[in-house]
């Protein structure tokens, strides 16, 4: 028997990114899977941690990509997302500076540090990014559709 696909009507581009942030979980847990991974293969065997490396990094860009994107669509100032560990704005610089370092330590061939930023620092920052994930839902839904539906 073939399961029925689900579908989910989606009419507006506020609907749409709030749909994609209400899936952004999973997706952020992989990319801290996927970092986990490529540390530890990086201490074990170079030559695959580097192979799939290429495919987490441009999942990082992409995500990146996302997130400056949505809050250049909703022109959100990121130092209003926030929880008692701190605010968006923080956490993004910190997530740039670690896709930074990653090309750093790459060019530098220098492999410890690359493995270690992979185990350590960029899983916490991407962490924190998943935890703010709940408020930069709620200030959409807020600002851009609950007013909608009162009108309506």
């Amino acid at each position: 028997m073939i399961a029925k696909a689900t579908t989910t009507e989606i009419e507006t581009i506020e609907e749409l990114t709030i749909y994609s942030l209400d899936h952004s979980h999973e997706g952020i847990e992989s990319l801290i899977n996927g970092a986990h991974k490529c540390g530890k293969d990086l201490r074990e065997d170079t030559k695959i941690a580097l192979e799939s490396l290429l495919p987490l990094t441009n999942a990082l860009h992409e995500f990146d990509s996302f997130e400056y994107n949505l809050c250049s669509l909703f022109v959100i100032d990121r130092k209003e997302i926030c929880d008692k560990d701190g605010n968006l704005e923080s956490v993004m610089e910190s997530f740039r500076t670690c896709l930074v370092k990653v090309e750093q330590y790459l060019e530098k061939k220098d492999i410890s540090s690359l493995a270690l930023l992979l185990l350590t620092r960029l899983p916490s920052t991407l962490a924190r990014i998943q935890a703010l994930l709940p408020s930069l839902r709620q200030y959409i839904d807020e600002k851009y559709i609950q007013p909608e539906t009162k009108h309506a």
